[in-house]
């Protein structure tokens, strides 16, 4: 072993003065927010309700292999992000946190991950500082609690254990960090398929890269190590993938790779990018604010964490190298590729978690120029940008959810604003007097001082107003009595309609979309049955047929979030209804003040 190697290894293996116990408490406070926050809240868009409910068929099934949502094909993703959430159920029931369950260790995960590599890099100190920005950060947050019901947060997790065993490779191989590694990329692979992959590799050819020059050496018995190890890994997907795809007698690989691999790369799904070639060269910086925002509350820090690795004073070299390859790599796949969602290039963002930490330490310690005093006068300035944002969305967000009422819980959503500015402006404060560590502390109390008064202030709002899938299919539950009957939907077709109606496995609630004629047809029809209609289409259909013969059991003015974001009034019928159905239809009006 030569002498730069035995370097590295003593740094990357000093404590530091952080006690195990200390990164233990972090690890479990991260996963116990994050539950918290996503026990919190309904599952939001269309994307959570159709993992959620193609895990829960799996679970009632037990038909592991292809996945299924609503009597069809659900072949998106791989399997393994179902096979998490199957054990969330197991653990917790049918609840939004047992779906949202495998996100939520994943970001805590990560976190985990992001110390170690911090550490290896850097030092304990830094690691752990990096361990607390990431899951502090927005992107992460909306990831790992709000939107987790996906295979995300439990991606990035993945992706994060190949990273890190990338890196130990590069500082001092062991047997056993080939393991791990074939392991996390196999797990890649069933989360979200090939994309698992490509990010930890273009960060390893990445830090190769920019650590050229004998910076980074690895020989060639490594190299051929890590090939293997990569093809171990592919053959963990490629077990699943060829029976899934006999399966589905081919759908799997024209549906889950053709389309959502290859064609997201050159086409924008669902206007996520822009259209033609303008629209794709206009969208390609498209991440760069993405960044800006995601990092928030952090922005303060982002530009002393870049200056420190463009001008080369935190770190050694090959940690530079290894942050470089990390952030470049999938930086730029994911802007060159056509679709584009804020989510995807998370996995960057333990990285630049990292970056802000070491920045802050190099300042602490007096390692960095005196000149950087200017870049953290530019992070201040993006931050009183941000600061302003946060008490307009505190006066005028609450006003709008509650469309113009004023409240207690706009007064309460006032004190929150309040809070907000009080500690940002500590912050700020702080960094002017050059008392790094402290505001550091400040940002990070920033999270929970924002976020734990959103659950209980604004979410009811939210929920109320925005998201009344769960409410119209617990009318439904009551009004029926546990009778199981047919139920269609005509103009609102969410899935997290579908999800919250629970109907077993196997047994379809149909969409109508627009056909009036349908409509009519199904209402003439004998036998119980429920009808889920807009007001919209429900005119139409009236307008063109007789009067239904139908029974109004309720009816809920909302805004449809999932969609295009207009107001609608959701009208629930029921079909020969038992005089017991009706009555409960009543008693669930009054309790929930709903129109008939």
């Amino acid at each position: 072993m030569d002498q730069d190697v035995r370097q590295d290894e003593i740094v990357g293996r000093e404590a530091g003065g952080v006690p195990w116990w200390v990164v233990g408490a972090v690890f479990v406070g991260i996963c116990l927010v994050y539950a918290l926050f996503a026990d919190s809240s309904t599952l939001w868009d269309r994307d959570e309700p159709r993992f959620a409910r193609s895990a829960w068929e799996m679970y009632e099934t037990g038909q592991y292999v292809v996945p299924h949502f609503n009597g069809d094909f659900r072949l998106h993703k791989p399997a393994g992000v179902y096979w998490l959430m199957n054990l969330g159920i197991e653990w917790l029931g049918f609840t939004e946190l047992a779906f949202r369950l495998p996100s939520v260790i994943g970001i805590g995960l990560t976190s985990l991950f992001t110390f170690f590599i911090g550490r290896r890099l850097f030092s304990a100190k830094t690691g752990l500082w990096g361990m607390i920005i990431f899951p502090t950060m927005l992107v992460p947050l909306v990831i790992g609690s709000f939107t987790a019901a996906t295979a995300d947060g439990s991606l990035i997790a993945a992706m994060t254990l190949a990273i890190w065993m990338v890196i130990e490779i590069m500082y001092c191989a062991r047997w056993w960090h080939y393991v791990v590694l074939s392991v996390a990329l196999g797990a890649a692979w069933l989360l979200k398929g090939p994309v698992g992959f490509a990010v930890p590799a273009l960060m390893m050819l990445g830090a190769v890269f920019f650590g050229r020059g004998g910076v980074i050496k690895l020989k060639k018995r490594t190299w051929v190590a890590l090939v293997i190890a990569s093809l171990v890994g592919l053959g963990m997907f490629v077990a699943w993938g060829i029976p899934a795809n006999e399966m589905t007698d081919g759908e799997f690989y024209r549906e889950g790779i053709g389309k959502h691999v290859m064609a997201r790369s050159t086409t924008a799904f669902e206007s996520h990018g822009g259209s033609g070639l303008f629209g794709y060269l206009a969208a390609i910086p498209a991440y760069v604010p993405v960044v800006i925002v995601g990092v928030s509350p952090w922005v303060l820090f982002l530009p002393l964490g870049l200056s420190g690795l463009i001008r080369g004073y935190i770190g050694k070299a090959k940690s530079r190298a290894v942050l470089w390859g990390w952030m470049v790599g999938p930086f730029v796949m994911f802007s060159l590729v056509a679709t584009k969602l804020p989510h995807y290039i998370a996995p960057i963002f333990p990285a630049i978690a990292l970056m802000m930490a070491a920045a802050i330490e190099a300042r602490v310690r007096k390692d960095s120029p005196e000149d950087e005093v200017g870049w953290l006068d530019m992070g201040k300035w993006i931050y009183l940008v941000f600061l302003g944002m946060a008490v307009l969305g505190g006066i005028v967000g609450p006003w709008v959810l509650q469309r113009g009422s004023v409240g207690v819980s706009y007064v309460l959503s006032l004190l929150l604003a309040g809070a907000t500015v009080w500690v940002m402006m500590m912050t700020a404060k702080a960094v002017m007097s050059g008392r790094l560590y402290r505001a550091s502390l400040l940002t990070a109390l920033i999270f929970p001082v924002i976020t734990l008064p959103t659950v209980y202030v604004v979410m009811p709002q939210v929920e109320a107003n925005f998201k009344p899938s769960k409410q119209i299919a617990l009318g439904i539950h009551e009004i029926l009595g546990g009778e199981d009957v047919p139920i269609i939907m005509s103009g609102y077709e969410e899935p997290s309609l579908v999800f919250y109606i629970r109907r077993p496995a196997g047994e379809v609630v149909k969409e109508t979309g627009s056909d009036t004629a349908a409509i009519y047809e199904w209402s003439r029809k004998p036998g119980t049955g429920i009808l889920i209609v807009t007001k919209k289409n429900y005119d139409k259909t009236i307008d063109k047929y007789t009067k239904l013969p139908l029974d109004l059991l309720f009816e809920d003015e909302t805004v449809n979030y999932s969609a295009n974001r207009k107001p609608l009034d959701v009208m629930v019928f029921g079909r020969n209804m038992t005089n017991a159905m009706l009555g409960r239809a009543e008693a669930f009006r009054e309790s929930h003040e709903l129109g008939e």
